[in-house]
């Protein structure tokens, strides 16, 4: 069943821009598909998101990198459709080149 595994804005004081945020760890006991991020901007220019998939044992890099500095416009959402499976301690991270920018992760949990 589909349901939201996450939420998070890059507000630009507590979460920085250009910071590359953790925003879901796979719990233990869980197998996770990861259908969809959807993104909005709320601000009055485009901003440049990144997303990545870091598994368990392994460190955050561009060799685990979906996407870099895709252009989100201003006011505006994106849904990037992922169907990723993440197993245990498996990590997603986010990044924004702006503030005001919100990240929703929706999926699966097994």
């Amino acid at each position: 069943m589909r349901k939201r595994l996450s939420a998070f804005g890059v507000d630009g004081t507590t979460f920085a821009v250009d910071t590359n945020h953790n925003i879901f760890t796979v719990a233990i006991g869980k197998q996770v598909i990861i259908k969809t991020i959807h993104c909005f901007n709320g601000n009055a220019t485009s901003a440049n998101i990144g997303v990545w998939h870091v598994s368990r044992n392994d460190t955050l890099g561009m060799h685990n990198r979906i996407l870099e500095d895709f252009p989100v416009a201003a006011h505006s959402p994106c849904d990037l459709q992922l169907d990723i499976t993440a197993s245990l301690e498996d990590r997603i991270y986010v990044r924004s080149s702006a503030s005001n920018v919100n990240f929703v992760l929706w999926g699966e949990e097994e």
